[in-house]
């Protein structure tokens, strides 16, 4: 027979894998399954039966209820939990900083061929795409840039109009020959030639401007490369945050479904803050990704996933407080709803949005689109809306029982 008590205990631990509210509702059924099928003298759990526990319970944490709305919240929330993880953890690693002023000039001169002038200063801490231009005077600036960690070292060159169509070409060949790889030289448009190359840790891009009259018809800048255990901080905090954002989005919507129609409300107004700049911040984030892989920006590793947390702090505060308490009203007891209050707030929810949307529409589409298109869009979005709410309430005539709670 199998020591039950010892037993028992390992298999309960292992059961915390399942959210509490499977384990109140079936966790005495599925200890009893698991110790009657034990064999006789089993002290300890199967490595098959710990395998299934788990991923059965973490298949649970992390699958929403049904509905389009908590399909989507959940995976916005593990996004923008999973970006922010990603984030943190390259930070806490650390980042490689901007090259000194001498492995730049070093690395743009071999490019290049000729020494740039350079004004000795400490480097420019700027944001995004706010850092500052070619000032007239030093050629080579270090910058720092605290909100995506593009640091750099910019090198300016002021070659003759006859000579910046070749400059790329023969920078390539020059690299090459002082063991850089470099890429194919790139045509983007208007005259502008790009070539990228890398050596011992060290990024080069050199950027040509052919006929360029108020910048520098050559930039150079060079970068760190980033190392194994800051990629491997990238992806593990990445896949860490999706998991952990999923699961608490998860738990968070199945609490939610569970309170009457005032609670619900004041859990979503407490939320509005967050439920607003998690899409915002993950649409920006992936837009700006899409922007820098077309415009070739370099570098563009790091940078994308470390611009959702400090990109704008107060506003990221203000979400994230507004999460955690509507987090904390939701798991607060309350009221179990009744299926009126379902039907009820399930119709609001579905229809508010389109009364909004319709009233922007009236207000500032309207005016700016043909008339035929303006009647389309109207009448698009009243059918929708009473659509969805004829179909709301014949649902609501179903018994409470043929519906998913989860």
């Amino acid at each position: 027979m199998p020591d039950p008590g010892r037993l028992q205990q390992r298999y309960q631990r292992l059961m915390w894998a399942y959210p509490r509210w499977y384990r109140r509702e079936r966790g005495l059924e599925l200890l009893t399954t698991l110790l009657d099928d034990a064999a006789p003298g089993q002290r300890r759990p199967t490595r098959a039966a710990v395998v299934d526990l788990l991923r059965g319970g973490l298949g649970l944490r992390l699958r929403p209820p049904r509905g389009f709305g908590s399909q989507v919240l959940s995976t916005v929330v593990a996004l923008y939990v999973g970006l922010a993880g990603a984030a943190i953890a390259v930070r806490l690693v650390g980042l490689p900083g901007p090259p000194s002023e001498d492995a730049a000039i070093a690395a743009a001169t071999a490019a290049v061929g000729q020494q740039p002038h350079n004004v000795a200063g400490p480097p420019v801490a700027c944001d995004l795409y706010d850092c500052p231009g070619w000032d007239g005077h030093d050629d080579v600036v270090a910058i720092q840039a605290p909100v995506d960690r593009t640091d750099r070292t910019v090198v300016s060159f002021h070659l003759p109009p006859a000579e910046q169509p070749f400059v790329a070409a023969q920078a390539r060949e020059r690299l090459i020959a002082a063991g850089w790889h470099a890429k194919p030289v790139w045509i983007v448009d208007d005259g502008q030639q790009q070539l990228e190359a890398s050596k011992d840790g060290i990024n080069l891009l050199l950027t040509t401007i052919i006929g360029a009259s108020d910048s520098p018809p050559v930039t150079v800048v060079v970068s760190k490369g980033f190392s194994a255990s800051t990629l491997a901080a990238l992806f593990t905090g990445l896949l860490g945050g999706l998991l952990a954002g999923r699961a608490i989005a998860v738990s968070a919507v199945r609490r939610y479904r569970r309170h009457r129609l005032g609670r619900r409300a004041l859990i979503a107004v407490t939320a509005a803050p967050f439920l607003f700049v998690a899409p915002a911040s993950v649409s920006f984030t992936a837009l700006l990704a899409v922007f820098d892989a077309a415009q070739n920006l370099s570098p563009k590793i790091m940078k994308v996933p470390l611009l959702v947390l400090p990109g704008s702090w107060p506003v990221t505060i203000v979400a994230v407080l507004s999460a955690l308490t509507a987090l904390a009203i939701a798991a607060a007891p309350g009221p179990v709803r009744t299926a009126t209050e379902s039907t009820r707030l399930r119709g609001f929810l579905i229809v508010t949005p389109f009364v909004v949307l319709l009233a922007v529409h009236l207000v500032f589409i309207r005016p700016r689109v043909p008339e035929w298109l303006s009647i389309g869009l109207t009448a698009s979005i009243a059918v929708t809306a009473v659509a969805l709410a004829i179909r709301t309430r014949h649902s609501g005539t179903r018994p409470e029982s043929s519906r998913s709670q989860l």
